[in-house]
């Protein structure tokens, strides 16, 4: 791991655990109930994670009562919620549990949470609390850039890559969901009292089910003749890089790192055909050199 990128994680995790600290010291609970409730859902909806194409992060419906929690709770609850909302969607069902990679999750999950609710709160000042809907736009619009440039970040400093284009993937696949999810908490927050707020948390829940139902069925509905393409396409590509390294005369144990990019554009060809273009770049690296490549081919096959 590049050494800004652990320079870079060590401030994210310092922050978040500085905020629990204090949050910790200034415990106090306005309402044990509704605070149980709200963390018992946040939890729960972060087990309906799905996974953003192309990035080894997830993404889950959690926002929509870590959002709420601001109106009804207080800080030290918010920061204990979005913790606990962080841990459980990194360490439900994962494959391979990395002890720096959950506490940066759930770090910057924390370090936004937190600004999240203290800028929403500053600004709407000591009636914020009897504003919940403008109370939850703003601290959405906190919220996600924040949590999202901590995390494109780290993705883009450990992979060597450009944080605006991580960044941009990101809110391409993130901020339509959130929007909608704005769009629903801000109605259930208006309509009852603070002091009734965990009945509109309970009214959501079936309406974040659904949502993350059909964000799952999207992100692994990939059509039959993409399936078809993909193992070939995966062949070619290995292959290409296979051959390119030998020309090169690079040995696989020599690579300091190696960063490819594919982009497959699919379409309908003549003679009733499908048509996929592949445009693969690699670039790889050794202690002494960098190597860039290129490849574009297009391939036939049958309906």
């Amino acid at each position: 791991m590049p050494r800004n990128a652990k320079t870079y994680i060590a401030i994210v995790i310092a922050a978040g655990v500085a905020i629990l600290l204090f949050a910790a010291g200034s415990w106090s609970s306005a309402s044990a109930r509704q605070f149980a409730l709200f963390l018992g859902l946040a939890a729960l909806a972060s087990t309906c994670k799905v996974k953003i194409p192309g990035m080894e992060t997830t993404m889950s419906p959690n926002f929509v009562f870590l959002l709420l929690s601001m109106v009804t709770c207080r800080f030290a609850e918010v920061v204990v919620i979005g913790l606990a909302a962080a841990l459980v969607q990194s360490l439900w069902r994962a494959k391979k549990v990395r002890a720096v990679q959950v506490s940066f999750s759930a770090a910057a999950l924390v370090v936004s949470a937190c600004f999240a609710y203290s800028a929403a709160h500053f600004l709407l000042g000591r009636g914020g609390a009897e504003l919940p809907v403008p109370l939850l736009i703003l601290a959405g619009a906190f919220y996600l850039p924040l949590n999202t440039a901590l995390v494109a970040a780290v993705i883009a400093l450990v992979e060597r890559k450009s944080v605006g284009h991580v960044a941009r993937a990101c809110y391409e696949h993130v901020f339509p969901y959130f929007i909608g999810g704005i769009l629903f908490a801000g109605l259930v927050s208006g309509a009852f009292d603070r002091t009734a707020a965990w009945k509109g948390a309970l009214l959501l829940t079936p309406v974040v089910v659904l949502g993350y139902l059909y964000v799952a069925s999207r992100k692994s509905g990939m059509p039959h003749h993409q399936q078809a393409f993909a193992a070939p396409a995966a062949e070619e590509i290995r292959r290409w890089m296979h051959d390119d390294l030998a020309a090169n005369k690079i040995p696989v144990t020599a690579l300091t790192h190696a960063l490819l990019s594919v982009n497959l554009s699919f379409s309908e060809g003549p003679n009733k055909m499908y048509r996929c273009q592949m445009e693969c770049t690699s670039n790889v690296a050794t202690e002494t050199a960098d190597y860039r490549a290129q490849l574009t081919e297009v391939q036939d096959w049958p309906f």
